[in-house]
């Protein structure tokens, strides 16, 4: 059943980093900041139209990751505070959870009880369907061969999880990487029994990419910093966190290296929906469009195709492919990759042109999963992706 007026869109995040109060928000809106992170410590953007359908609400929790993690039980308490403003001061339909307000909620699992305790019509999702189809979309740019090793950082998260379970249905080697030793030999279990065919190898210390050609880092954990240390020269690394998981550090960018850092993985390109996105990060591309984060955009299309489910906990890998066609349908595309502020598409052209040799990766089965009543995931394909 759908909605009986045009839905209320509202998209919960942290701050991306420590120095967004001074940088993501227009002059005229510090002293505003200023005083909601005191008291009530969140700040919502003004309404905004989607595709006219839907209308939009941006809150930002005013706490930085660092800020969130060193009190988890505080943000969360936040989290719910929020959550019952979209449903009693914003008359939400759809709440979204952006960055860190995911992992803190239990995948959004205490906000879906929170919802349920007060009888409210909200419907949550944590967006990370979209996030793992637009983080798929840079792996096939990375030009992979069949014997490359993706190192998937945080593969038992709630992105790491369906994310491995696709590219190991791809063929993919994989390598699966996080500080629990026994989350990830239940996960190479599982991979195995559905594949037939284990990760070649888990490990719980991060020095194990150093042999991968490709590291994908998704466990959005402010202390887990990939610097150029940690991988090999020539490889690439897709980095769709927020906060970003990898550093920083200026050596990613010197060419005798031949490293490919994706650090906008997770980000698309907005079919001119006018969303706020100065107080977001976003960046205007060549032709003017903004972008946006996936998980964002999945919200949005939530809204937008009155979606009356939650989308919480663990991904549903058939809803994968949803969230994927409703932004396709909507206009929605994946951004220009970039490294931190550089244009990756000459670099991404040439590393492509200089692989395209005998030995290329050609995927055993297209992305395109389902799940089985049980819940357990089920090939429905078994057809390479179009070169389209």
């Amino acid at each position: 059943m759908g909605f009986s007026r045009n839905p209320v869109m509202v998209f919960v995040s942290n701050l991306p980093r420590p120095s967004a109060l001074d940088d993501l928000y227009p002059p005229d809106w510090h002293d505003r900041v200023r005083a909601a992170r005191l008291d009530p410590g969140y700040l919502a953007s003004p309404p905004f139209d989607i595709m006219g359908r839907a209308t939009g609400h941006l809150v930002l929790l005013l706490r930085s990751g660092q800020e969130v993690m060193a009190d988890i039980a505080s943000a969360r308490r936040k989290v719910l505070e929020i959550t019952e403003y979209a449903a009693e001061q914003l008359d939400g339909d759809v709440i979204g959870l952006g960055s860190l307000t995911t992992p803190i909620t239990g995948g959004g699992h205490k906000v879906v009880e929170h919802i349920e305790r007060h009888d409210w019509k909200l419907r949550a999702t944590h967006g990370d369907s979209g996030s793992v189809a637009a983080i798929l979309e840079c792996v096939e740019l990375a030009a992979l061969r069949e014997d490359d090793t993706i190192a998937v950082v945080g593969a038992y998260g709630i992105i790491g999880t369906p994310l491995s379970r696709i590219l190991a249905r791809q063929g993919r080697r994989l390598m699966l990487v996080g500080p629990r030793l026994k989350r990830l030999q239940e996960l190479a279990r599982d991979i195995d029994a559905d594949c037939g065919r284990p990760p070649e190898l888990v490990a719980t210390d991060i020095a194990a990419v150093a042999s991968a050609d490709c590291v994908i880092t998704v466990t959005s954990h402010p202390s887990s910093l990939l610097t150029p240390a940690h991988v090999k020269p020539g490889a690439v690394v897709i980095d769709p966190a927020v906060p970003a998981n990898v550093s920083p550090d200026p050596a990613w960018r010197d060419p005798a290296r031949g490293n490919v850092v994706i650090t906008n993985a997770a980000q698309l390109r907005m079919p001119g929906v006018a969303a706020s996105g100065s107080m977001w990060g976003t960046l205007d591309e060549p032709d003017g469009r903004s972008t946006t984060y996936a998980c964002l955009a999945e919200t949005m299309l939530c809204a937008v195709h009155q979606d009356t489910q939650h989308h919480v906990g663990e991904v549903d890998l058939g809803f994968i492919d949803i969230a994927r066609e409703r932004a396709r349908g909507a206009g929605f595309e994946h951004a220009i990759p970039r490294m931190f502020d550089a244009d990756l598409r000459e670099p991404l052209a040439v590393r492509a042109r200089q692989r395209s040799t005998p030995g290329r990766f050609a995927p055993r089965i297209q992305a395109r999963v389902t799940t089985t009543r049980r819940g357990r995931p089920s090939i429905v394909a078994s057809v390479p992706p179009s070169a389209s």
